[in-house]
């Protein structure tokens, strides 16, 4: 599907223009959001820099259209939903290592590491605690 880049005036939080984004690659608004944050607040000071005008360059110059379109997945990613057992804070580590199949020692591990080394991991951990809906069947 071939799509314009836009800024949405339905599906933003600023100004349109991550939703927008979302939309061109199909993609759920979340995760350009978390990407964005992401680099936002985990990066070095020049990518913040970097980040902020390109965003601000975008609201300032894509056109601004209402979506009266096809909405992306409504889930962020098929079948990931955080468990009520076996969990050690939110569960967000354990879906993750569900979902592909991973150690979830791995995974918590990566996280940590990450946090320790420049925050990001925290950053990604809270994202996914908002983001990763709670297993609503209680079987997980």
């Amino acid at each position: 599907m071939n799509r314009n880049w836009v800024r949405l005036r339905r599906d933003k939080i600023v100004g349109g223009v991550l939703g927008g984004l979302a939309w061109k690659y199909d993609l759920h608004p979340a995760w350009t959001r978390v990407i964005a944050l992401i680099l936002l607040i985990g990066g070095f000071p020049v990518m913040t820099l970097l980040v902020l005008i390109a965003y601000a360059a975008a609201w300032l110059l894509l056109p601004a259209i209402d979506r009266h379109l096809e909405l992306p997945a409504t889930v962020l990613v098929k079948g990931l939903q955080r468990p009520t057992k076996g969990r050690v804070l939110a569960g967000v580590c354990l879906a993750i290592a569900r979902q592909y199949r991973l150690d979830v020692t791995l995974v918590r591990l990566v996280m940590v590491a990450l946090t320790v080394t420049g925050g990001v991991g925290l950053i990604a951990y809270i994202a996914g605690w908002l983001l990763i809906p709670l297993d609503s069947s209680g079987t997980v």
